[in-house]
């Protein structure tokens, strides 16, 4: 404890110096400095930290250097060591919860979840048979790598080059390296169990690799794949990914270095499987991510971002003790967490992996998350991570220390930390305030679009481009407080899902209002769609028609016919298929419109595109909708024009990505903020931006 009050009075000492230089009011919160600090002293080569409060992450700080060259920011994707588990432990129970999967359902054996692989012997314990997902959810299916003859099977690559009595699962197999899980399975399934299973906990890497097989098992699709669906893009987690982006250091060490760093450093171990084989240790130790994604995903534990991922009683088998554990105790093993009777949830990290620690104060007691923390002051954290690079010689546990620090602060910032990930560009004018993306990667957009659902923010514009041969969106989204009931964005959709879509949310009110289709380099260059769905946004005396990927000249033949009776269009969005142009629409009939009022053009040329929209406002018509797709090298452009009220305007073409933020940013202060960026490749194949400002 006197450790710990010197370590904490050096951070105070620190931080009184910041405060008294005059800096900007973040980095007047101590706890900037103190964390810098903490790293420095602590021994480690960096790491992250977020603070949330209720539904407004309040703070976050990145400090450090991963390895040479790659500086740490909050931004920066870390390896979530047993947060994996958690995220693992939670879609479990999200299959419980609909009914897949039953947690007192054996693993092992002819009626087992995972009955299909045989052990590698005759010789099973039969204590195997006995374990069940509830086991393994708490770390008490029986294996205890302190103890057992195998240590860790899931890192038996490395750690037989360092022990000469070790089993070297890969001989005696008669395999050859990388495993894969299930020959893992195949082994351990003839190992000795360490003890009874569901009598104790003891965090077992192997049986969260467990877990992971049974959730592939259940729902018939990798655990990647699930994952994503159910966990991530529900909740907004749009940078978490399984394993690290391309290019880092580590990736490139061979397993003999990675032995001989682990000889001196433990945590070497679980990097080099993070970083070189993470579909090995995936639903274990597999994932990468920020400390953004890390309180997004608390959120949809607590419910305090208007989602919850658990029902009640899920969350009570999450805080649930083993079956078969000590019961009078404080705190005890749950489901992917440690729970204190107090009311608080961890994470911290195994043995073999760099520090980590996630932990919500009171979500024992908030189970029923009517209200959510949100109604708790705004300077009191209702959650915290720290992901760090290293193992610390600090004989205080993680957990207490950084409770420490985050108690000492005394004033934390007010504004939401969550809009700073989320944004290229904020502009505001008089009530309105919209932000906006450029670049934003379409194997990322439906959980970034549900990361703006829940911060309120309304998409109003989406459009996806093709550069370098990746698929990317422009957005422009308006912070309102209701958004969350109006809209709902989607990407990637093929045809048939779209209509699925499109039919199911008009059961709710919803109307598609937004359509582009467009070639996705993530779907292997099929088209696809994106669309938009409101509600309230059609009047009740008005009547829609949409069709899908119609060629050109029957096209127009369908827009005159239904010109005729009233229709004009909303959506005209382009595609060419070799040398057949492709429009995907939508039309709206209303009586109060007239056939004068709406203008549509489509081939558009860049010269011509331009010369258009002066034409179209010297007679009152303003841009309504846009699209750019690619005719044999040369871009080529669909537009719609309305004719309404027209305020002031501004529209270029041709913008780097430079000039179009510094464009948006410079024309706010004339009141004037963005409506449309369509992105598109130039002749030259260079990338170039469309933009279109309105005064609000």
């Amino acid at each position: 404890m006197e450790k710990l009050r010197l370590f904490l009075l050096n951070l105070a000492v620190a931080s009184q110096v910041v405060c008294s230089a005059g800096s900007s009011p973040v980095t007047d919160v101590k706890f900037s400095e103190g964390f810098k600090n903490f790293i420095q002293e602590s021994g480690y080569k960096g790491g992250a930290a977020g603070v949330l409060f209720g539904e407004r992450l309040g703070f976050t700080i990145g400090y450090g250097h991963a390895y040479p060259g790659y500086s740490i920011h909050a931004t920066t994707l870390l390896p979530l060591s047993s947060i994996s588990k958690s995220i693992t432990a939670v879609a479990v129970l999200k299959l419980a919860e609909n009914g897949k999967l039953d947690l007192s359902s054996k693993v092992f054996g002819r009626h087992g979840i995972i009955n299909s692989i045989a052990p590698h012997k005759d010789t099973v314990d039969p204590r195997l048979y006995e374990i069940t997902v509830d086991d393994l959810l708490h770390h008490a299916g029986g294996w205890d790598a302190q103890v057992g003859s195998v240590s860790d099977p899931m890192f038996n690559e490395v750690l037989v080059k360092q022990s000469s009595i070790m089993a070297n699962i890969t001989k005696e197999l008669n395999s050859s390296a990388p495993l894969n899980p299930y020959d893992i399975i195949k082994f351990m399934m003839s190992v000795p169990l360490d003890f009874n299973p569901g009598t104790k906990s003891v965090p077992s890497n192997f049986g969260y690799s467990l877990l992971g097989r049974i959730i592939e098992e259940v729902t018939s699709s990798t655990y990647e794949d699930y994952i994503h669906h159910q966990i991530l893009t529900p909740c907004g987690m749009w940078h978490t990914k399984l394993g690290p982006r391309h290019g880092m250091e580590f990736s490139s060490k061979p397993v003999e270095d990675a032995t001989k760093d682990a000889n001196i450093n433990h945590e070497s171990i679980t990097q080099y499987y993070a970083y070189n084989y993470p579909y090995l240790v995936d639903s274990a130790l597999g994932w990468f991510s920020n400390v953004y994604d890390v309180m997004r995903f608390v959120q949809c534990l607590d419910g305090s971002s208007g989602y919850s991922l658990l029902n009640a009683t899920m969350i009570d088998n999450l805080l649930a003790k083993p079956r078969a554990g000590p019961q009078h105790v404080e705190s005890w093993q749950g489901a992917g967490f440690m729970v204190h009777y107090s009311g608080s949830v961890w994470v911290e990290a195994d043995s073999f992996s760099s520090d980590v620690i996630l932990l919500h104060q009171n979500l024992l007691h908030n189970k029923d998350r009517k209200t959510t923390q949100s109604s708790s002051s705004d300077n009191e954290p209702t959650a915290w991570v720290y992901l760090l690079d290293g193992k610390s010689h600090n004989v205080t546990p993680l957990k207490q220390l950084s409770k420490a620090m985050i108690d000492a602060e005394e004033k934390w910032p007010i504004d939401n930390f969550y809009v700073d990930d989320v944004v290229d560009n904020i502009v505001t004018s008089g009530k309105v305030t919209r932000i906006t993306r450029y670049m934003l990667e379409e194997h990322r957009a439906n959980p970034y679009l549900q990361a703006l659902h829940h911060l309120k923010y309304d998409v109003k514009w989406l459009n996806a481009y093709t550069h370098d041969k990746k698929t990317y969106m422009t957005v422009i989204a308006e912070e309102n407080p209701s958004s969350t009931r109006l809209s709902i964005a989607k990407t990637g959709l093929s045809e048939e899902k779209l209509i699925q879509t499109k039919l199911h949310l008009e059961d709710y009110g919803y109307n598609m209002t937004f359509l582009q289709n467009y070639k996705s380099y993530s779907h292997q260059d099929h088209y696809t769609f994106l669309a938009i769905f409101r509600i309230g946004a059609i009047k009740n005396t008005t009547h829609i028609r949409y069709g899908l990927r119609h060629y050109d000249r029957p096209y127009n033949t369908l827009l005159n016919l239904y010109e005729e009776r009233g229709y004009h269009p909303l959506v005209q969005s382009l595609e060419y298929r070799r040398n057949d142009a492709l429009i995907s629409f939508i039309f709206e009939e209303d009586a109060g419109e007239r056939k004068s009022e709406y203008k549509s053009y489509e081939d558009i040329s860049e010269t011509n595109l331009e010369k258009l929209v002066q034409l179209n406002a010297v007679q009152q018509k303003k841009l309504v909708y846009l699209d750019a797709t690619d005719k044999h090298g040369k871009p080529r452009f669909s537009a719609v024009f309305k004719k309404m009220g027209l305020s002031k305007w501004l529209f270029n073409i041709a913008l780097t990505e430079q000039d179009l933020d510094e464009t948006i940013t410079r024309k706010q202060r004339e009141g004037l903020l963005p409506t449309i960026i369509v992105g598109y490749t130039d002749r030259q194949r260079k990338l170039q931006f469309t933009l279109y400002m309105e005064k609000m």
